[in-house]
């Protein structure tokens, strides 16, 4: 994650700001993160369980006042259990969205012209000659095998 937040707070007395790893021990893990005041979340895909924002975490952070989700989702947290303790629930609505925008076109691109099936084919050898795609600004030339 970008360390600007981790830059900006550094200077701040009143805060411990902690970045836990993925790999250091789970017991290890939880006796910083049952005292937390505040978690910020890695993306759905990246938070391992046992510290998934279930209702489970939320119950074993007593001082926590609020979780922050990277990116617009939220489905990964349990809201009914950040509602019952009391606990703000926030996101970074649009953090990605450059990235986002880039997949889409591309995948765009890809199903409007079968780029991906071309390249499957042209990598069996189904496919003679070239495959040229050209729009948007985008040249893309897969050449087959001609046996």
């Amino acid at each position: 994650m970008d360390p600007v937040v981790e830059t900006k707070l550094a200077d701040e007395e009143s805060i411990n700001l902690q970045r836990l790893k993925c790999d250091t021990v789970a017991v290890d893990n939880w006796k910083i993160v049952e005292k937390a005041h505040g978690i910020q979340l890695l993306p759905t895909f990246e938070t391992q369980y046992p510290f998934s924002p279930d209702r489970l975490l939320i119950e074993r952070c007593p001082n926590l006042f609020a979780l922050s989700v990277t990116g617009s989702g939220y489905d990964m947290v349990d809201v009914n259990g950040c509602t019952e303790a009391g606990v703000l629930l926030v996101n970074q609505g649009g953090a990605n969205a450059d990235s986002v925008a880039q997949h889409v076109l591309g995948l765009m691109l890809d199903l409007s012209n079968k780029l991906f099936k071309a390249i499957d084919e042209c990598g069996k050898g189904q496919m003679a000659g070239a495959f040229i795609v050209r729009n948007m600004s985008v040249l893309l030339v897969v050449q087959s095998k001609i046996n």
